[in-house]
This record gives structure tokens, C-alpha cells and sequence, in this order.
């Protein structure tokens, strides 16, 4: 809780400076049911849930349709590239971001296929409760009522490579 308080508070900071301009966009939002289901079982079968396909597509095309300049999307995954100084600095250049988060087992592979985004991971290691970052290598546990939504972050990139950073604090 301390550290999510620190997170956004940078993120805050970055944000008043206008080094950053971000904004967050809750994937349940575009869920055609009643309970507003983001999740389910994996298409091609498996163990748990993952995110719907269509959902997240759909998300993805509002967020994108709200600005006119054309994001980099980047999937938070376990299973993508490391985010290093390198991968910040190339991300930096960008004129806008765009950051999918999730939770349950990831992401249903016909997200991938469709949107076919740039899948980055903070790290092989495991955050306590299965935090939005998805970076970990374990289970993360499924968003309860009260908790934080799976979400998708649009985020124009800023002057240096601290941006895209803050961006990737303010999606876990």
C-alpha cells in the first residue's frame, strides 16, 4: 500500500509538471453482459481464466479512438520482454502509449494475434497478491468486488525515459 502510494504520487508529480498526461480506462466498461464479465475460460482450453478476446479488443479501439495519434501498444505480460533502460529509451521517442493491463492468467492469445502489441514484463518475479503489473510468475488472483479493475492506460510519452516509467508505476 505504501509503495501504490509513493507510485502515484510520482505519477501525480510527473503529471502537474506536464511531463506525462495520462489516462485510465476500465476495461468493464465495454462488457456487453450483466455482471460485466471480462474474463474466461481460455478459447483453445486450459486451467483458469484469462481475458476475453472481444473485451479487450474493444477497449483497446475506444481508447485508441479518443486521440488522434496512432499509440504504441504494449502488453504487461510475464511472458514478454524485460523493460530495461534500452526498451525505455526506445519508448520514450514515442509520441503516445498505450499500456494493457490485466489480471487472472493473462490474456487470451487471440488479443495478441489481433492487436498485435509489444509484450513487456517488470521482471520474473512475484508480486504478493497478483497486482495489475502481470509481471509475476505466479497465479494472479481474480479482481473481487472493491478491487481494481483490469484497465487500459493511454499515455502520451513524454520527454525522457521517466515517463514511460511513471506510466508502467501508474498501471500496476
Amino acid at each position: 500500500l505504501l509503495l501504490e502510494r509513493c507510485l502515484a504520487f510520482h505519477a501525480k508529480r510527473a503529471a502537474d509538471k506536464r511531463i506525462v498526461e495520462y489516462h485510465l480506462h476500465n476495461i468493464r466498461d465495454v462488457a456487453t453482459d450483466a455482471h460485466k464479465s471480462v474474463d474466461d475460460k481460455p478459447f483453445g482450453g486450459g486451467p483458469g481464466m484469462v481475458m476475453m478476446a472481444p473485451i479487450v479488443v474493444d477497449a483497446v479501439e475506444k481508447a485508441t479512438s479518443l486521440d488522434e495519434r496512432k499509440p504504441r501498444l504494449i502488453v504487461l505480460t510475464p511472458q514478454g520482454r524485460v523493460f530495461d533502460q534500452a526498451i525505455a529509451q526506445e519508448l520514450a521517442a514515442e509520441n503516445r502509449l498505450m499500456l494493457v493491463s490485466g489480471r487472472y492468467e493473462g490474456f487470451d492469445q487471440r488479443i495478441i494475434d489481433v492487436l498485435d502489441p509489444l509484450e513487456l514484463s517488470i521482471g520474473d518475479y512475484v508480486l504478493s497478491g497478483g497486482e495489475t503489473t502481470n509481471s509475476g510468475t505466479g497465479t494472479p488472483r481474480p479482481c473481487r468486488r472493491g478491487q481494481a479493475a483490469p484497465t487500459v492506460i493511454a499515455v502520451p510519452a513524454g520527454r525522457s525515459a521517466r515517463s514511460l516509467a511513471t506510466a508502467v508505476a501508474i498501471a500496476s
